[in-house]
């Protein structure tokens, strides 16, 4: 249980703490994963709230399909399950409104204050910060954008092979609810 870890050590995930320890890395680079650990503490305990409350929303939300009532958390599990088309569309249906009813507010709330806690932990975006931290975003993301072009006529070749033999429909007529 980590839970009285950081409990016990919450002062090293306070924004004044990753304040020093962003001035300190600054001339001892070998700390700046000890400050990423500090921003990253300091941002997940202000949203923790919201997450026990999604995951106890998640646990009480229930829906109602074809006169059967499905937990929310089993939705997922009985859709990947469910061999008939329609009754999974209906089951994502399902679950796509009770998400967006009581779930997305929630998710909405927590990354608004995750935004504005980036903010004081002087960048403006998640992106800068992670910058900051010296992850080598751009060349990650030229390295993806390249095995993406080089892999995505084969993988929607056989994307499309799978749906056709498996759900009987191509990848173009392919919903969410059919993989």
């Amino acid at each position: 249980d980590v839970a009285p870890i950081y409990e016990r050590y919450a002062d090293l995930t306070t924004v004044e703490q990753a304040d020093r320890l962003a001035a300190t890395a600054a001339e001892r680079p070998e700390l700046t994963e000890l400050w990423r650990f500090a921003c990253e503490g300091y941002l997940g305990a202000l949203t923790r709230e919201q997450a026990e409350r999604v995951a106890n929303l998640e646990a009480s939300l229930i829906a109602e399909i074809d006169g059967e009532t499905i937990g929310f958390r089993e939705l997922r599990p009985t859709i990947a399950n469910e061999p008939d088309r329609e009754r999974r569309a209906r089951l994502e249906a399902a679950r796509v409104e009770l998400s967006e009813e009581h779930l997305l507010p929630l998710y909405l709330d927590a990354a608004e204050e995750r935004r504005e806690a980036t903010t004081r932990l002087g960048a403006q975006t998640y992106r800068e910060l992670y910058e900051r931290f010296q992850f080598p975003l751009t060349r990650m993301e030229e390295q993806c954008r390249a095995l993406l072009a080089a892999t995505e006529d084969d993988y929607v070749d056989t994307l499309d092979d799978v749906f056709r033999a498996r759900v009987g429909v191509g990848l173009e007529d392919a919903k969410r609810y059919d993989v």
